[in-house]
């Protein structure tokens, strides 16, 4: 059985330690999730961001020689590894394998297919079926919408329609 190791992370650079760990050979992960935020006087919006901002997750390749301490902590990104005294910090593979599973059910792409009837819940057309058509970044996407005998391709957040 696999682990993996935690490792800190400079501030909102998650992203890249992992580039730059995967780039040196390293296998390291960062699950992500899709957060939503709302500021007074300004509409809700979604960001792809860290699920643990801080923090990221890097195999455990002692089998293969060992990790190379050195080389992890002087990385673009890194901070260093987490312990508790003496002990590294390490979660299980089959953790991180579950943090994937939700990433996969929780994208875009799952979420919604091409063609899908969808469902107006908020803005000007509210209560209005339409069809999605694609994806257009992390918060907003194309649907098809019937308005006085014709159609329109309208951009929409995400947020704003439902299956």
């Amino acid at each position: 059985m696999e682990e993996w190791f935690v490792v800190k992370t400079k501030p909102r650079q998650e992203q890249r330690a992992v580039e730059n760990l995967e780039n040196q050979g390293f296998a390291a992960y960062c699950p992500v999730m899709l957060h939503k935020r709302k500021q007074p006087g300004r509409r809700e919006s979604c960001k792809l961001g860290a699920l643990f901002p801080g923090y990221i997750f890097l195999l455990d390749e002692s089998h293969v020689g060992g990790v190379r301490w050195d080389k992890v902590r002087s990385t673009r990104g890194v901070t260093g590894f987490i312990r508790f005294g003496t002990m590294y910090a390490r979660v299980s593979d089959e953790l991180v394998e579950g943090f994937r599973d939700n990433e996969k059910v929780g994208s875009v792409e799952e979420l919604f297919k091409a063609g899908q009837p969808v469902v107006f819940t908020e803005g000007a057309y509210k209560n209005l079926p339409a069809v999605y058509l694609s994806s257009r970044g992390e918060d907003r996407c194309m649907v098809l919408l019937s308005i006085l005998n014709s159609q329109r391709e309208v951009e929409a957040r995400l947020l704003d329609i439902t299956a």
